[in-house]
């Protein structure tokens, strides 16, 4: 399937600085002189010296040992994203929406929204372990176990974001490491198989939480079967698998 284009003009980055640095992709806003319609967009481009220092440095002697290409995220996201258009418009109240692809002077890159906010890491460094954080993370973990949403690097508390809804209150959005990245993702094709691994990625992901914060007042909190109690027809199904 072709791959949307946002648009035809090349965008030059030349003297830009990246507002974001991953393991393999770097996130460039747009230039001032875009103009400020394109202030709540930026652009994620895949870095091949990021790629090759992953390859050369991976755990993995198979991931080792292939293409740079194929360490790339970027197949991944754009599998999501067309999986994406055909489930709950709600999931985009908690991921970036993706608007097409665009050729800059750094490369070919994704354009999606730019998420003003703070990570979860640092949210309950500055917070501490609140109420409505977990009603947050309840609010979007219901949603993508409803919609079958699946997520890769639960472990980046970068990428999990910490913004605010209209009333004050917090909401996550998850910025990066969407989709499936198995060679064959059969669990985007079967529902219930996705759902089966969203809910075992959300519950690693608050494992993972409580564990680094286990020291912190209100950590007793940060319990997925407890949390997720009060999530409707989410209950039944976690206490099926």
């Amino acid at each position: 399937m072709k791959t949307k284009k946002f648009m035809d003009e090349m965008i030059d980055l030349t003297g830009e600085t990246p507002v974001g640095i991953g393991s393999t992709r770097l996130v460039y806003r747009f230039p001032e002189s875009w103009g400020p319609q394109f202030k709540d967009k930026c652009i994620k481009i895949e870095s091949l010296e990021k790629l090759a220092e992953l390859r050369k440095n991976h755990h993995s002697y198979f991931k080792r040992i292939r293409g740079i290409k194929r360490l790339c995220d970027k197949p991944f996201e754009l599998a999501f994203y067309r999986w994406a258009e055909r489930v709950n418009p709600a999931i985009y109240n908690h991921i970036p929406h993706f608007y097409g692809m665009a050729q800059t002077t750094q490369g070919e890159g994704m354009v999606v929204d730019y998420i003003e906010g703070i990570s979860i890491g640092s949210f309950i460094g500055k917070n501490g372990i609140t109420p409505p954080l977990i009603d947050a993370l309840r609010n979007m973990f219901s949603i993508f176990i409803a919609n079958s949403v699946e997520f890769r690097d639960i472990h980046k508390l970068d990428n999990w974001l910490v913004t605010q809804t209209a009333d004050g209150n917090p909401q996550i959005v998850l910025v990066d490491g969407l989709g499936n990245a198995t060679l064959i993702p059969i669990t985007m094709w079967f529902s219930s198989l996705g759902r089966r691994t969203s809910i075992r990625h959300a519950r690693r992901m608050i494992d993972a939480l409580g564990r680094r914060y286990a020291s912190m007042e209100n950590a007793d909190l940060l319990d997925f079967d407890a949390m997720m109690s009060g999530a409707g027809n989410t209950e039944a199904t976690l206490n099926h698998e």
